[in-house]
């Protein structure tokens, strides 16, 4: 399934690849999956979220709200220069973030384009019931599903499996 999915997505060529979705959705799990199914055994060097900022070596999460925009603007730095020193490559570069809103991911988007790599974003679901690892309360998370559902009826479609 992963090499039918990545084949489709970019057979051979460049692409940046933002998955999207709510807290506890799986957004870290299939960049993970897609990565290493892209990329071998470099796999780690080709995955990017907004939370990698508030991790610290020793793998604890430190979230500030104050400091999203540092977060963003970090992962899009990191994003850019994975993009520039990648090109050529047939690689996939993965961000996961929960992309709510079309100027959360549209940053990415121009990156790609500047330097010429495909961009796609698809959003998953959490049909499976799975929480998320680093306690959101219900209630941010249910906004995050309404702001997504409504981000998905502005760009024409209705599932959770993609908007380009």
């Amino acid at each position: 399934m992963l090499s039918s999915l990545v084949n489709n997505l970019s057979p051979n060529r460049d692409l940046l690849l933002c998955v999207g979705g709510t807290s506890g959705s799986g957004k870290t799990t299939l960049a993970h999956l897609l990565s290493y199914y892209a990329n071998g055994p470099l796999w780690r060097h080709f995955i990017f979220a907004a939370d990698d900022y508030f991790t610290s070596e020793d793998g604890k999460y430190n979230f500030d709200p104050t400091k999203l925009p540092e977060a963003h603007a970090d992962c899009q730095a990191r994003v850019n220069e994975s993009l520039l020193g990648n090109t050529g490559t047939g690689s996939i570069v993965v961000v996961h973030n929960t992309f709510t809103e079309e100027d959360h991911y549209a940053p990415y988007k121009a990156i790609a384009e500047k330097h010429g790599w495909i961009f796609n974003i698809v959003w998953v679901g959490n049909h499976h019931g799975s929480k998320d690892v680093h306690d959101v309360p219900a209630v941010a998370i249910e906004r995050q599903s309404k702001a997504i559902g409504d981000l998905l009826l502005k760009l024409g479609t209705s599932s959770l499996d993609g908007g380009k």
